[in-house]
């Protein structure tokens, strides 16, 4: 009721255009499985997402739904002593988790976050790993600077981890190697169906 009539149109904007794209067999499909799990005895922890996000941002926010019952929260001190005390430290960051421009319709890391990770390598105890679903061009333009710190470098992990490169002096190479093409083409036209009736779809070949 304390809402002020610009947080009501908004908020209503955003579930009207949820609900738009989900129709009420889809939600109540979806919420009688989160009804099925709850009753099922714990034996791994997970994440649901949940896309009620505002309007321009199309994150999903996960929230842990349930836990082991040995399951225990990262000690932050623990890590950061630890971290102090390596000789060689790994850091895998996930790109899509990292802060983006706003009013952007796809993902863009700022300058700024795009500064910060390269201060990571100034440390030459880091090997910093970058993945993300992007394309190696993609990676390439945001952090494949010519130059490194103290000789160390990026490795990036593009297209969900499908090709990758260990450092700006090596290529890109394959996880797997994939011989039979020819499903892409009847795959393609399926997916395309679907792109042209959903608002905002696209179908992107890698």
């Amino acid at each position: 009721m304390s809402l002020t009539p610009e947080d009501k149109e908004s908020r209503m904007s955003i579930a009207y255009d949820h609900i738009k794209k989900n129709s009420m067999s889809k939600w109540t499909e979806g919420f009688l499985k989160d009804l099925k799990h709850s009753y099922k005895p714990i034996q791994a922890s997970y994440y649901l997402g949940i896309n009620f996000s505002t309007k321009g941002k199309r994150k999903v926010v996960n929230r842990l739904m349930q836990v082991r019952h040995d399951f225990k929260k990262l000690n932050i001190e623990h890590c950061a002593t630890s971290l102090l005390k390596a000789n060689k430290c790994v850091i895998i960051i996930e790109i899509e988790s990292l802060p983006d421009l706003k009013f952007s319709r796809h993902f863009v890391p700022t300058m700024e976050v795009i500064e910060t990770l390269h201060g990571l390598l100034m440390d030459k105890r880091n090997t910093v790993i970058l993945f993300g679903k992007q394309t190696k061009d993609t990676l390439l333009n945001w952090f494949g600077r010519s130059h490194s710190y103290n000789g160390n470098d990026f490795w990036l992990a593009a297209e969900s981890g499908y090709l990758y490169k260990p450092g700006s002096k090596e290529g890109w190479q394959k996880l797997t190697e994939i011989n039979d093409i020819s499903w892409i083409k009847q795959i393609r036209k399926i997916m395309e169906a679907y792109a042209n009736n959903i608002d905002g779809a696209f179908v992107e070949e890698r």
